[in-house]
C-alpha cells in the first residue's frame, strides 16, 4: 500500500496514468498503440466462440449422422399394418428416406463444425481471416439441424462485423507475417508503450 503524493493529492478522483505495461511487446521497434484499436480486441472472443461453436455442431451432427443410421434399422424391423392401401410405400423404404435426409443434415453439420473448429483456433491465433469468413457464411448451414440456428446466425453476424473490420483486416496481415497474437494485441492497444 502506497500513499498519494504530489498530483495525486489534488485530484484523488482522477483517471491513473497509462502505464508501459506492454511496451516490450511490441516488436521490432512499433510503438504500441500505434494502430487504431478497432474491434482488434473482439478477435480473440470470436475465435472462443467459434470453437465452443465448433464443438456443439459438431456433436449435433454426429447425432444426427447416428440417428441417419439407426432410422432404417428401425423401420426395417417393423411390419407392415394388414390394412395398409396400396401404393403405400413399405417401412423399409421410409426408414431409408429418413435415414437420407437425417445422413445429409448430419454431414453438412458436421462439416461445418470441425471447420469452425479448426477456424476458431486459427482466429485467435490473428490467422487466416478469409477462411474464417467462409467458415461463418458455411456454418450458417448448421441451421439445417435446427439445434444449432440460432447461434449460428448470430455468430455469422456477430463474426461478420469482426472480420470485416479494417483494423482486424490489419491485425491478421500483422499475424500472417508471424508476430503472436499478444504481440499484435499490444501494438492495437492505446495504453501500451506509454
Amino acid at each position: 500500500y502506497t500513499t498519494a503524493t504530489g498530483a495525486d493529492m489534488d485530484n484523488p478522483y482522477a483517471s491513473p496514468n497509462p502505464t508501459n505495461l506492454f511496451g516490450d511487446l511490441s516488436p521490432k521497434g512499433a510503438p504500441g498503440g500505434a494502430r487504431e484499436r478497432g474491434l482488434v480486441g473482439h478477435v480473440r472472443v470470436l475465435g472462443i466462440l467459434m470453437l465452443v461453436h465448433g464443438v456443439l455442431a459438431l456433436m449435433c451432427g454426429l447425432m444426427f449422422v447416428a440417428m441417419a443410421v439407426f432410422f432404417p434399422m428401425l423401420f426395417a424391423s417393423i411390419e407392415p399394418p394388414p390394412n395398409a392401401r396400396a401404393g403405400e410405400p413399405p417401412p423399409e423404404v421410409i426408414g431409408w428416406i429418413m435415414g437420407g435426409v437425417y445422413g445429409g443434415i448430419g454431414l453438412i453439420t458436421s462439416i461445418a463444425g470441425g471447420l469452425q473448429i479448426y477456424t476458431g483456433y486459427q482466429t485467435y491465433l490473428f490467422r487466416k481471416r478469409q477462411l474464417g469468413i467462409v467458415s461463418l457464411i458455411l456454418g450458417a448451414g448448421a441451421s439445417l439441424s435446427c439445434y444449432c440456428s440460432i447461434t449460428a446466425i448470430g455468430l455469422l453476424i456477430y463474426g461478420l462485423i469482426v472480420l470485416l473490420n479494417a483494423s482486424v483486416k490489419e491485425a491478421f496481415e500483422l499475424g500472417a507475417q508471424g508476430y503472436a497474437p499478444d504481440q499484435i494485441d499490444a501494438m492495437f492497444n492505446p495504453y501500451a508503450g506509454r
